[in-house]
């Protein structure tokens, strides 16, 4: 999926949160519900190095929507592929006439949008992160 599970959730940890707060899961912890107050949203934007190369204008323009949408709410996290791609994104946001102050941006070359099955999984117990291993969908596919 990418290179590296943990080095995702490390670096993502390691830009938003106290080092100490990355630990492997208990059996006591609970996964917050969707429904529950969030601190900030990660989202992965969309790149030529991903499955979205073929349609990347289309589904851009559904990122800009989420992002503007979300970013009125929440502080937004916006992982691009690298600093070129900030550019590129902060351009489209911009042309959008939608402000990035409640938006970070960090860089990490992934080849997926899918955060849910590589980042940080939150949970109930404080502001914790959970380092996981991805395993492809109980190994029905390579990651």
């Amino acid at each position: 999926m990418i290179n590296g599970v943990v080095t995702v959730v490390k670096s993502i940890e390691a830009r938003l949160y106290d080092t100490s707060v990355l630990r492997r899961p208990h059996r006591r912890d609970r996964i917050a519900p969707e429904w529950q107050r969030q601190d900030a949203i990660v989202v992965v934007w969309p790149h030529d190095h991903s499955d979205w190369r073929d349609c990347l204008d289309a589904i851009e323009k559904t990122y800009l929507e989420l992002a503007g949408h979300l970013g009125k709410h929440r502080r937004l996290i916006l992982v691009a592929y690298d600093t070129a791609h900030v550019r590129h994104i902060r351009r489209r946001l911009d042309e959008a006439s939608i402000h990035v102050a409640n938006i970070t941006f960090i860089t990490i070359p992934t080849n997926d949008i899918w955060v849910r099955d590589y980042g940080p999984l939150c949970i109930d117990s404080g502001r914790i992160l959970l380092d996981f291993v991805f395993d492809g969908w109980g190994g029905r596919y390579a990651h």
